[in-house]
């Protein structure tokens, strides 16, 4: 999670990521706590159970490096999600705040942007939705 300010938000995030599969979160500067009370609310107490690390933009950037760990980033002008086969290896997705979207240094680590395309008129979903949609998409066994 990079930047994402609103609790609930990050609450929401933690459901997608438990009811999905996800190994854990990466919850980066300016992201809410997904302990904080609002935000563990909103994750149903599911926080309580899915494992996470807080740390800098930069710390995150040298760990998944060094753990030469894919990173795809999820941007309204990215590759259609619907369209991309689940990846065969592990990825860490990233999914930023919801009015700035991902920043530059998250987005300098992209090795793929996917996006989820919207009717005219709609500039983009809430974080935590477009977390579910992205997500579903990708864990979605291949046929």
């Amino acid at each position: 999670l990079d930047g994402v300010q609103d609790p609930g938000n990050v609450g929401a995030v933690v459901r997608v990521a438990a009811g999905l599969g996800a190994a854990g979160l990466l919850v980066g500067e300016g992201t809410a706590h997904p302990l904080g009370l609002k935000a563990l609310r909103a994750s149903a107490g599911l926080a309580l159970g899915v494992p996470f690390a807080r740390a800098s933009t930069p710390a995150i950037a040298e760990a998944l490096t060094a753990a030469a760990r894919p990173v795809w980033t999820l941007d309204l002008d990215g590759e259609d999600v619907r369209g991309v086969s689940p990846p065969t290896e592990d990825v860490c997705l990233v999914l930023g705040a919801e009015g700035r979207g991902v920043s530059a240094p998250a987005s300098a680590l992209a090795t793929r942007v996917v996006g989820i395309p919207l009717r005219g008129g709609v500039e983009s979903l809430n974080v935590a939705v477009a977390a579910g949609i992205a997500v579903a998409h990708l864990v979605r066994p291949t046929p």
